[in-house]
């Protein structure tokens, strides 16, 4: 394009704008022929624009906090000759892919990625983007040739499959594989070992059919195409195998994690790696990049060059060490500053300094969540303690946002709510817990239920409800769990919801038809015509209509909030 604009316009001031500038180190080689003699020219940025003009790179970017800086490991994948086994060791640049393509080191890195897909992607974390509620995020695979993606694919198949039938009520992850295959190559294989990259692909097609129970084929490889990145973006597949789609040019907010098995350098491997650093939340600070092979020169020399030679100190996270130890000194500064036991007798300006310390733990936690190192057992804030901790945080971040007298302490203060959210217990899991006190009442579960709870901030206002339920199973342990909890819930929601009906004279048909299409839908709606349809009719010149309204209004939300997960689970399991 730029070639044919200068040759038809004679007179012209020509610009360009590039994410990743071609210098004379990332050019490619491109010949002219000149008088019969084939002469090398390398194409820069330069040479086609001119002299920079200004330029803007990662480091201004990650500075600006338009997007997040990468945290990288690289995991040995193969061992040497008289290197001991226990020892962890950075795998060293092999040129023949045959080695590196052996079934035993493709069979180990599936086995760890599935083993810590978990926790890579947050899989367990949960968060809300336009009233969907989201668990986690997804990955790219990056692969070397399409003989890998064939069979990294497999494998995974394999893997899982396995993993199904040991584990039946666990949700499989969802594998995509794409790549780029000829035209002209048969689909008629007598086995799938022997498959052409375009039978292979027609195979893993059909399972994403399977998936989505949708109907793509080679036939119509645009339309699989989009929906694959659709699906991609909306975090309804959890991991894509690419060979080279996607690595540029492909945005997804939902994608934090990139592994790689393939030699990246300069301008495709920064962008390949930043596929995973769109903002999106509290929760994703990073882009994670997990190396299978030994990229860490690359990395530091792409670096460089579109940034500059400290690049790396910003652009990369540090080291897990380095974190640790910060998150160690902040853990152990709160368990003697603020001991548990004097925790609720703190002045304004001790809660002031809890709350940001207790802050600054959340965000540590939430960083070092991805890290292989970080484990229950190196955590020197016991989970029970957390807890305690995390049921006072929530306690005043409630106090502060609803006393009028308290404001201005909240003004420099950031509560990380959503960081908590993150690891909210869920319905699910009280009713587990629920189930195993009813079986054995000596045991500490009740204890551990209100303790969940109480530091949950989605089933902090249930602690009651929960706590009057567990007396009765103290005192009748002979009865059906789930028949005698649904009996408890539907009573009490029901003994709730006539008073509020009565204190408010509303409609009680319609109001209770109005909270039941709630439950179904698990959305209550506030505004509108036909929530006020509920509401008796008021004197419209009256000073406190409006007022009384929204008291009605906010109690029936309130009951809404309060039912919810307990009546939608009692409907399903019906």
């Amino acid at each position: 394009m730029h070639e044919a604009i200068i040759k038809k316009f004679k007179k012209y001031y020509i610009f360009g704008f590039t994410g990743t500038p071609i210098f004379t180190e990332n050019a490619g080689k491109n010949y002219t022929t000149d008088a019969g003699n084939n002469k090398l020219m390398l194409k820069t940025t330069q040479s086609t624009f001119g002299d920079c003009l200004h330029s803007y790179t990662i480091l201004n970017a990650i500075k600006d906090k338009n997007v997040l800086p990468f945290k990288v490991s690289y995991h040995s994948t193969m061992r040497q000759e008289g290197q001991e086994k226990s020892k962890e060791k950075k795998v060293h640049r092999i040129d023949t892919e045959e080695a590196l393509i052996n079934e035993q080191r493709i069979r180990n890195i599936v086995s760890y990625i599935l083993e810590s897909f978990n926790r890579h992607t947050k899989r367990q974390n949960a968060y809300t983007i336009q009233n969907q509620r989201m668990q986690g995020f997804n990955a790219l695979f990056a692969t070397a040739s399409v003989d890998f993606a064939k069979k990294y694919y497999a494998e995974f198949q394999k893997q899982i499959k396995a993993q199904s039938i040991q584990s039946p009520q666990k949700e499989p992850l969802k594998i995509g594989l794409i790549y780029s295959y000829e035209q002209n190559e048969d689909l008629d294989e007598p086995c799938k070992d022997s498959l052409s990259a375009k039978a292979f692909l027609s195979e893993a097609i059909k399972d994403y059919n399977h998936y989505f129970k949708s109907n793509f084929s080679l036939e119509r490889f645009e339309e699989y195409y989009k929906d694959i990145s659709q699906k991609t973006k909306n975090k309804e597949l959890d991991l894509l195998i690419v060979v080279n789609m996607f690595l540029t040019g492909f945005d997804s907010k939902t994608l934090n994690t990139l592994y790689v098995d393939k030699n990246l350098k300069y301008h495709s491997l920064l962008q390949a790696f930043s596929r995973t650093n769109r903002i999106l939340n509290e929760q994703k600070v990073y882009g994670n990049i997990v190396c299978f092979r030994d990229l860490e020169e690359d990395t530091n020399d792409s670096l460089a060059m579109f940034g500059d030679e400290k690049a790396s100190s910003i652009v990369l996270l540090e080291s897990f060490e380095v974190y640790f130890e910060d998150y160690c000194q902040k853990c152990e500064e709160l368990q003697t500053h603020f001991k548990l036991e004097n925790i609720t007798h703190l002045t304004q300006e001790e809660q002031k300094a809890f709350v940001k310390l207790f802050s600054e733990i959340l965000k540590l936690d939430n960083l070092l969540s991805v890290f292989d190192e970080f484990t229950e057992e190196k955590n020197p804030l016991p989970q029970r303690a957390k807890q305690d901790y995390q049921s006072h945080y929530l306690k005043l971040y409630r106090d502060f946002k609803q006393a009028q007298e308290k404001e201005s302490i909240i003004e420099d203060l950031n509560f990380e709510i959503e960081l908590i959210k993150q690891n909210d217990i869920d319905a699910d899991y009280i009713l587990f817990l629920l189930e195993t006190y009813h079986k054995n009442t000596e045991s500490n579960t009740k204890e551990h239920i209100l303790r969940s709870m109480q530091s949950s901030p989605s089933l902090r206002d249930k602690k009651e409800l929960i706590e009057e339920f567990l007396n009765t199973i103290d005192h009748n342990k002979n009865v059906d769990f789930k028949a005698s909890f649904a009996a408890y819930i539907k009573e009490k929601s029901q003994k709730e919801l006539d008073s509020i009906i009565k204190d408010e004279n509303l409609n009680a048909k319609d109001t209770k038809d109005y909270l039941q299409e709630a439950f179904e839908i698990n959305f209550f709606q506030d505004k509108g015509a036909k929530i006020q349809s509920l509401l008796p009719k008021t004197n419209i010149f009256a000073k406190d209509n409006h007022l009384k309204r929204q008291q009605a209004i906010a109690k029936l939300k309130a009951f809404f909030e309060k039912f919810q997960v307990f009546l939608k689970k009692e409907d399903n399991n019906e």
